[in-house]
């Protein structure tokens, strides 16, 4: 029988922020910033159908490696408004993966790098990880600004290495990959 990979606690509050798992309760809110192009422009897939989106929650309810990142409960959100959602997998030798997707609206308030800091350090702490990467399209800079503001140092960029899409002729459209790092030595903590 496969051992189950240990995983961060949930929840996590940090200042402004209260990181959980999916709930139903969520499915406006998902499909709000899955739908939207100009969200997903990086990511390895077009925007949602709300019937998409609701499938797709589902299964985020199930699956440990997505976390929801919502603001703090209020009368009208009990559970939480969900702004956006951080993806944290295990990969080999200790290390772990993260991503981050969020609502357009909130954008350039530093709740991405507030999520995934405290993601970070919470899977260092729990001696989760000795590592912890992240990758994006060196076109998304704002992927690329924050992966530098949370202390990682790129280690290389591929090129042409993968494609999402293909043109009207069904040929590929490569894209290059940066990839980041950093250990958990060098993580600094609060």
């Amino acid at each position: 029988m496969k051992e189950e990979t240990r995983r961060i606690v949930l929840p996590i509050r940090t200042e402004r922020l209260l990181l959980r798992p999916y709930f139903e309760e969520d499915a406006d809110a998902f499909c709000e910033y899955m739908s939207d192009g100009e969200v997903l422009r990086y990511e390895p897939y077009p925007p949602l159908t709300r019937e998409e989106s609701d499938e797709e929650l589902h299964k985020r309810i199930a699956d440990p490696d997505f976390i929801a990142v919502c603001l703090p409960p209020d009368d009208d959100h009990p559970w939480g408004k969900l702004i956006g959602h951080i993806f944290f997998s295990p990969c080999a030798f200790s290390s772990w993966e993260i991503g981050w997707v969020f609502n357009r609206a909130y954008w350039k308030k530093g709740y991405a790098a507030e999520a995934a800091a405290a993601v970070i350090d919470a899977s260092f702490r729990a001696g989760l990880s000795h590592r912890v990467i992240a990758m994006c399209n060196p076109e998304n800079e704002a992927s690329e600004r924050l992966m530098q503001r949370l202390g990682m140092r790129k280690e290389g960029q591929l090129v042409k290495n993968l494609y999402f899409r293909t043109d009207e002729n069904g040929q590929p459209i490569w894209q290059d990959t940066a990839m980041y790092a950093v250990l958990d030595e060098e993580w600094k903590r609060a």
